[in-house]
Formats: C-alpha cells, sequence, structure tokens
C-alpha cells in the first residue's frame, strides 16, 4: 500500500481523503509511517514528495536567540533565521527548503519530520501570575515554555525537569515531573546541563537490585580455565583522583627484548548481555567528567568495587601480552582471559618523579620502582615506531579546575601531559592495535575505533592558513597522508604558529568514531585500531570483550555474524553519539566553571593569545588556559576584516591570528559560560552585550586510550 501512495504521489500531490478514494482503503497507518520516516510531507493539507519542491531532511543542531543551524544528511550547515524555524526545536528532524531573494543563503522550516526533544529542564520563573520554565539552548528568543500541568509541587526560582506535552510555533506547553533543587544549590548547575543534554544520572531500580546480588569478591570457581598472573609484578598507573581502575601493566627485560603486558579489567564477567545492569551501561556508552563530579557509565559497586583493578586483591582481567625487540618491534603477541593481583597503585605524579628525579619511595616494593624505567623504555620505543609511520602528535587544551571542600574554584590550569600519563597511553595504544588485529586476522564482526581522511575543502583551508603563516605546504588537499602532515606540523619551528597550526589541523581532521567496518585510524597512522582498554568507563570497550570472549576464548556460543555485524552497525552509531554528547557536557561545563572563576577578575587586565578570529569576534585564550572572546560589535572604532589573511585592521593597529595582546576583562555570563573581553587599547561603547553565539573555538580533547 505504501508504494502504491508513493507512485500516485509522483505525478501529483493528494488530500489524505482523495488518496483513500482512489485506493478505496484506509490508509491512515501507512501515512503516518510514510511521515514519521519522511518519505512524504503535509502541505497545505496536500500530501507531497519532498523533491517535486526541492525539499530535503535535516537536523537542527544548534538553536540560537534570533537564528538557528541545521545539518543536512550530506553533513552541510544550513543557516535558518527565527523567522524560518517555525516552531523547530533543538534536535529536531525537519524537512528545510532554500529562501529565494536573500542576499545570505538560508533556508526555512516546511515540515518537522520527528520532534526528538521530549523532556526539558529549566528554571521556573512566575512571569505576571504565568509559570513560564526558563529553557536554555533549544529555542529562539521568546519561544515560551509554558506550565501547564505539575505532578510535583514547585516554586520560582526551582531547577525542573519537565515532559512536553503540546507543541506550537511560538510556545510549548510542558509538564513538571521532577524538581531537581533550587538554582543556586551546590552542584546544581552541572546537573541541569547534563539533563538538559539527556544523559542519564540515576540508574534504574532494577539495576541497583541486581548490583545487589553482585559478589564482593573474586570468587574460586571464577578461575577456572584462565591464566594465573599472580607471580608477576603489575602496577596500575592513574591520577591522583582516580578511583576505578581499570589498565595495569608489567614488563620485564632480557637480552633479546620486552616481555610486556596489559591487563584490563573484565567487565564482561559481571555485566552480562540482556541484564539491567548492560541496559544502563549500554544506554550511558561513557563515563561523563564533569570537574569534581563524575557521572559513571556503571555503577560504583562495579567501577570502584569487583572490576576495579585495586591493589593487593585478586581481580578477573583480559590480557594482551606482547614480546618486542630492543628496536620497538613487535615480535609476538597473544591474548588471555587471566587474573592478577596488582603490587602497587602507583600516580601519574609518582612515576613522573621517578623517572625524571629518581626519587623513589622505599616503602613500595623494589621490583615495581625498578620496573618503571623499563616501562618507559618500552613506551618511549613504541612513540618512536608510532612517529616513524606517521602518527600525528597533536594535543590542545584541557583545563584542570581546583575545587575547595566549599566547593569553590581555587585555581585554574592546562593539564600537561607528562612522561608517566604518556608511557600509559602508548601501552594502551599497543594494546589496541593488538586487538584490531587479531579481529583482522580472525576476520570476526568487530568495532573498531575509526578516523578517516580528512574532508577535502578542511583541508584547503589548512593549507591557506599554514601559507598565510609562512609555513607554505609543498602538498595539495587531494594528496596527503599523516606523515605528510607530520613533517610539515615538525618544521613549524615558532611555538606559537605551531600551537595555530597544530589547533587547526586538528580541525580539519574527521572526528574518531565507532565503526563495524575497519577503515583504519588517520591520526594515529594505523591499519587496525579499536578501543579494549576501558571498560568500566566506555561501552564499545566492553562490547570488544565480549566478541574476544565468542570468538578468541571460546568461552561462550559464537554469535551469528550477520546478526552480529548487523547489531555492531547500530552500537557503533550509538556509542559514537553518546561519546559526542558526553564531549559537550564536559565542555559546557569547564566553560561554566571557566566563567565562574573569572567572574572575580572583571576589571582586570591580562595577556591573551589570538587563537581565532573572524568578522564578529575575536578569540583569545589566556596563560591558564582559559578562552573568551571579544566582540567586535561594542567596539566604537572601525575595521576591515581580512579574512584571506585571518586579520582584523583598526585604525591604529592591526590584530591577527597568533598575536598576544593584552585584554580588558569586561564581563561574565555564567549560565551561558561566556567570557567577554575587550581591546583597552580601542574605546568601548557604553553597553556590553551578551553574545548569542558562543565562542567558536572550544577547549577538544584529543585522546586515544
Amino acid at each position: 500500500m505504501e508504494e502504491e501512495i508513493l507512485k500516485l504521489l509522483e505525478k501529483h500531490s493528494y488530500e489524505e481523503k482523495e488518496l483513500k478514494e482512489i485506493l478505496k482503503n484506509d490508509v491512515n497507518e501507512e501515512i503516518k509511517h510514510l511521515l514519521s520516516c519522511g518519505k512524504i510531507l503535509l502541505q497545505k493539507n496536500k500530501l507531497i514528495l519532498p523533491k517535486k519542491i526541492n525539499a530535503f531532511k535535516a537536523k537542527i543542531i544548534s538553536v540560537k536567540d534570533f537564528f538557528a543551524f541545521a545539518k543536512t544528511e550530506n553533513d552541510e550547515d544550513c543557516y535558518i533565521s527565527k523567522d524560518d524555524l517555525h516552531g523547530a526545536l533543538l534536535d529536531d528532524e525537519v524537512f528545510l527548503k532554500k529562501v529565494n531573494g536573500r542576499s545570505k543563503l538560508s533556508y526555512e522550516v516546511i515540515s518537522i519530520i520527528k520532534r526528538n526533544k521530549l523532556n526539558v529542564v529549566g528554571e521556573v520563573k512566575n512571569i505576571k501570575g504565568l509559570l513560564i520554565l526558563d529553557v536554555k539552548g533549544i529555542s529562539i528568543k521568546n519561544h515560551d515554555f509554558i506550565i501547564k500541568n505539575s505532578t510535583v509541587e514547585i516554586l520560582p526560582h526551582q531547577i525542573v525537569l519537565a515532559h512536553i506535552i503540546k507543541w506550537q510555533e511560538n510556545f510549548t506547553f510542558v509538564e513538571v515531573f521532577e524538581v531537581l533543587g533550587y538554582k543556586n544549590d551546590p552542584g546544581i548547575d552541572i546537573l541541569k546541563i547534563v539533563y538538559e543534554h539527556d544523559a542519564d544520572v540515576k540508574f534504574s531500580e532494577q539495576t541497583l537490585e541486581e548490583v545487589k546480588h553482585l559478589p564482593l569478591e573474586v570468587q574460586e570457581e571464577d578461575l577456572k580455565n584462565r591464566t594465573s598472573f599472580l607471580d608477576h609484578v603489575i602496577v596500575t598507573i592513574d591520577g591522583e583522583d582516580a578511583k576505578d581502575f581499570d589498565d595495569a601493566v608489567e614488563v620485564k627485560k632480557d637480552a633479546k627484548g620486552y616481555h610486556v603486558g596489559v591487563h584490563i579489567a573484565d567487565v564482561s564477567f559481571y555485566v552480562k548481555e540482556g541484564t539491567f545492569l548492560d541496559k544502563d551501561a549500554r544506554n550511558r556508552s561513557t563515563s561523563i567528567y564533569c570537574v569534581n563530579k563524575v557521572i559513571p557509565m556503571l555503577p560504583i559497586e562495579l567501577s570502584n568495587g569487583i572490576c576495579s583493578l585495586n591493589p593487593h586483591v585478586l581481580r578477573l582481567v583480559q590480557s594482551v601480552l606482547f614480546d618486542m625487540d630492543l628496536n620497538g618491534n613487535i615480535v609476538s603477541y597473544s591474548l588471555h582471559k587471566g587474573y592478577i593481583r596488582s603490587s602497587a597503585r602507583l600516580t601519574y605524579s609518582y612515576v613522573n618523579q621517578v623517572l625524571k628525579e629518581h626519587k623513589i619511595d622505599n616503602l613500595l616494593p623494589k621490583e615495581v620502582n625498578e620496573m618503571l624505567p623499563i616501562l618507559n623504555e618500552v613506551a618511549t620505543l613504541i612513540r618512536k615506531r608510532r612517529e616513524k609511520e606517521g602518527c600525528l602528535e597533536l594535543s590542545s587544551t584541557e583545563l584542570v579546575f581546583e575545587i575547595n571542600k566549599e566547593q569553590e574554584i581555587e585555581n585554574v590550569y592546562k593539564r600537561k601531559q607528562d612522561v608517566g600519563e604518556k608511557l600509559i597511553e602508548d601501552l594502551m595504544i599497543q594494546a589496541n592495535e593488538l586487538v584490531a588485529k587479531k579481529a583482522q586476522e580472525l576476520a570476526m564482526p568487530f568495532i573498531y575505533r575509526i578516523h578517516e581522511y580528512p574532508k577535502i575543502k578542511r583541508m584547503q583551508e589548512f593549507i591557506h592558513l599554514s601559507k598565510v603563516l609562512n609555513y607554505p605546504c609543498d602538498f595539495d588537499a587531494f594528496n596527503i597522508n599523516p606523515k605528510i602532515l607530520q613533517k610539515h606540523i615538525k618544521q613549524v619551528k615558532e611555538d606559537k604558529n605551531k600551537e595555530i597550526l597544530s589547533y587547526y589541523l586538528l580541525r580539519a581532521l574527521a572526528k574518531a568514531r565507532y565503526s563495524n567496518t575497519n577503515k583504519g585510524h588517520f591520526g594515529l597512522a594505523l591499519q587496525n585500531y579499536t578501543h579494549f582498554t576501558s571498560p568500566i568507563r566506555r561501552y564499545p570497550d566492553l562490547i570488544v570483550h565480549r566478541i574476544l570472549d565468542s570468538y578468541v576464548f571460546n568461552i561462550q556460543e559464537k554469535y551469528n555474524k550477520k546478526e552480529l555485524d548487523k547489531e555492531l552497525l547500530y552500537l557503533s552509531e550509538l556509542t559514537s553519539s553518546k561519546e559526542r554528547n558526553a564531549q559537550n557536557i564536559e565542555r559546557e561545563v569547564d566553560d561554566l566553571y571557566a566563567a565562574k572563576y573569572m567572574s572575580q577578575f572583571i576589571g582586570q587586565t591580562f595577556i591573551a593569545k589570538v587563537v581565532s578570529l573572524n568578522a564578529s569576534q575575536i578569540y583569545v585564550e589566556l596563560e591558564n588556559g582559559i578562552e573568551g572572546m571579544i566582540p567586535c560589535d561594542f567596539l566604537n572604532e572601525r575595521f576591515y576584516y581580512d579574512e584571506n589573511n585571518y586579520t582584523l585592521v583598526f585604525h591604529n593597529h592591526i590584530v591577527k591570528l597568533g598575536d598576544e595582546i593584552k585584554v580588558l576583562l569586561e564581563a561574565t555570563h555564567i549560565d551561558e559560560g561566556q567570557i567577554i573581553f575587550s581591546l583597552p587599547l580601542i574605546k568601548k561603547s557604553h553597553t556590553i552585550k551578551k553574545e548569542s553565539k558562543k565562542s567558536g573555538r572550544k577547549n577538544k580533547k584529543y585522546k586515544h586510550k
């Protein structure tokens, strides 16, 4: 019946009742399905094929006060003015059509295919006797969320969760079902951001009940058919504040080379498929790290307890053992189900102290301290081999907030990756690569961590910028590989230019994601790569462990390959989406806390580096890593933006990319996570506007572990 409807609509548009008469059948359900999947649309009471009116599908990805952006299925961004949004909200799937007769390329929402935002979070406000929910970031200005019903008692200034019960073009009706707290309650700001992104904070009652029945200690029967590593010296190395330890390492050296072990918590033994615990873990897909708060993928009883490789206790693991020669080449490797007892819980700061200052803690076992320099030798050889193969060492700013007992921010600084952090990262990358290599050898259905070839347009922009900074490229956007890009970045001598080019190259590259098809990892210059080493905090790693259980360790019935591959396609898309959502939450929380911290310095001047600029704003970074913007529209002085040379030209001076300039902190908008600076040398107007658009440059995290 659906095919018949589509054939009819190829020739003409029809009202639903007309189709009923032609087909002599009730077609209500078929039409509903075709509308919901975007195969047809309704316009002026007529059903029509999208192609007939040049309409195309898109998803609303960003909504500001007076405009929005949607992304098409071809990954193109589309600008939509407030008058053309027609009630669409953030995350809605829509049909767009180009608006003709405008100087700026613009699009109009002509139909909403699917409403994806079902719940909202906001502050209760009483506006002239009407209860309004102040919801940020999902609708244009003056689109009201009117509280029509409430299943709980609510008061103004409370932060609440509400369910959308009716959509209109200029307003939306909601029903409040949970009170999170008052606006100024400690931690409510983070909680609000988490709920705004539809991330789960609470585990289901069924999951908590299942957790009660999990063992607190490893049982004797759990050790059957496993390799014992109890006579090995094995350590965990993590940050000072870490509580979940999902990886442990060891090494021995002889005349031929190194014998290395990477042991990973065997989470799949405790988190069984089909359980409520597994469903919650899958829905979360990742732990979220927000300043001083962690929203874990697994309940604390597992993440900090039975699954965590705590020192001096028996724990189950999946292990990668590999032999490496003195030149850093992998000679052989093997995978094992085993059990360990970690000899020590070490921190990055202690490992750095041992390797850089040769200061050791004599209370630790002698063999632990003696192993650390050998582990560093292994990591250094792995890194050198990766660099030789073309691995791109690109990093970006990650902020660290020091919070006291009163939940006040005492200090902010850039996280530094030192020798200890690099040591663990190198070993984890090696283990991940070997597991992916095993998947390829066995041709089994698998979930890979892929990083695709960069988009041509982005690379052309990078090549142009490099030329502007006097580092012309001897390659074009159609003929690149990691080694070529690595060589180019290495030749840049000036630190400020190196940082700028590294940042813009990172922005030009594709985003790493999960896939059931192996497309290699461009940034790491690896043909085979996966995520295996963090199953406590990443669901894809847990999936990998289960596949190994089936195809390598043969401890469970093998999956049906065809069905598993189909499932992995879905899980790859799900976990990639959840990862991006978690990153957005973490960035917004960082922006919020950065604005909170800087609010005490309003009126003070700082030296900042220009990291990005356009015709509207200059984006700057302070020495401590905090970023802010200088909006050009509240400066009285005329200026010219030279797009080709990334330069703003004022009457008396020039601001260009990479410059160090003096800035004055004018304002902070904490709720929006905005920090507004001005140029003291340029007279400003009397009004400091709150920007409707957030900074174009974010603290991107580029982690392989």
